[in-house]
């Protein structure tokens, strides 16, 4: 069975990018540089695509230092089911790293300049947007009854 899968312009209207913006990492992230401009892409790629924004809009990373971990990042995103990426947080390191690390588990600071960025509210966020907001069922217009069955 095949996952549902997103076209380029759903990826921009999920994440609220900009044309140009998802052509220029399409250049600079090896990861997506090798696919066709009419691409599929699933949920991982998504969220992969996500944590990007976060990384370069809020967090001031320049888009040529993702590139050397992209691949990884994706990676990650397509090996780990949401569940268990919503319980850890990413830690991306300025030698070019990144890796995994429960939420709960002591941040082990080293020497390197590191990012510790927490999945949770990333993919809650992802969830939100293509879920769309949650409503509470509306009630019966006419009352629940019971009915004997009849047995033979």
């Amino acid at each position: 069975m095949v996952g549902v899968r997103f076209s380029q312009a759903q990826v921009r209207e999920v994440l609220g990018l900009e044309p140009e913006t998802i052509r220029h990492w399409r250049k600079a992230l090896p990861a997506l540089a090798g696919r066709p401009r009419k691409a599929a892409y699933e949920h991982a790629d998504l969220l992969a695509i996500a944590i990007v924004k976060r990384l370069v809009r809020n967090l001031g990373f320049p888009i040529s230092q993702i590139a050397s971990i992209d691949e990884e990042l994706f990676s990650l995103c397509r090996t780990t089911p949401w569940p268990q990426l919503s319980r850890c947080r990413l830690r991306v390191e300025v030698g070019d790293t990144i890796k995994l690390e429960p939420l709960g588990a002591p941040a082990d600071l080293g020497t390197a300049a590191i990012v510790l960025l927490p999945l949770g509210p990333i993919i809650a966020e992802l969830s939100s947007r293509l879920l769309g907001p949650a409503r509470l069922q509306e009630e019966l217009r006419f009352p629940l009854s019971a009915q004997a069955s009849r047995q033979s």
